[in-house]
């Protein structure tokens, strides 16, 4: 299978065994490294390097809405907010598109934002940054970042427009360091 990739693990089917053999015809295995992410040796899987738990982690969540007016709306993860716990630093890029019903009108924006919880204190740093160009059929429409602190979370908020029903999604990819 030669090397792999973190991320083919997760295509591999369930009771699926990789190893690399010892070389001496006994066919056991003496270790195996996926990447800077997970070793297997002397029958102990661990988490090494950059995605050990206590380093931080990858980021890579959905989030979206309907809106049906100019009313601004969370983006959520069903009915959750998108958490940033205490001791922790999320670095994301946020990819935000929306259709109108019917597939009149699209929308996309992108935006780079950084934010932190100190000691139970949500904020961004810096400001959040746009992207490249907007791509609206229509530049009525609002995307808003910030740090919500009293939920202790980031807050995507989006504004339609009256009369037309929207749908808003957002991919948000990055890194979560724990400090």
């Amino acid at each position: 299978m030669g090397k792999i990739k973190l991320e083919q693990l997760r295509d591999i089917p369930e009771n699926t065994i990789l190893g690399l053999n010892d070389g001496g015809g006994s066919g056991s295995v003496r270790e195996i490294v996926v990447g800077d992410g997970l070793l297997l040796s002397a029958d102990t899987l661990s988490v090494v390097g950059p995605l050990a738990p206590s380093f931080g982690s990858e980021v890579d969540i959905l989030a979206w809405a309907t809106t049906t007016g100019a009313t601004p709306t969370n983006l959520l993860i069903d009915t959750t907010r998108i958490l940033i716990s205490s001791g922790e630093t999320m670095s994301v890029v946020v990819n935000i598109s929306a259709v109108i019903s019917g597939g009149t009108k699209c929308l996309n924006f992108v935006r780079k934002v950084a934010i932190k919880n100190v000691g139970g204190t949500t904020s961004l740093v810096g400001t959040v940054s746009e992207v490249g160009v907007d791509v609206s059929d229509d530049g009525a429409y609002l995307v808003d970042i910030t740090a919500d602190n009293a939920n202790d979370a980031l807050s995507v908020s989006v504004v339609g427009k009256s009369g037309e029903t929207i749908k808003w999604l957002a991919s948000l990819k990055g890194i979560k360091i724990i400090f």
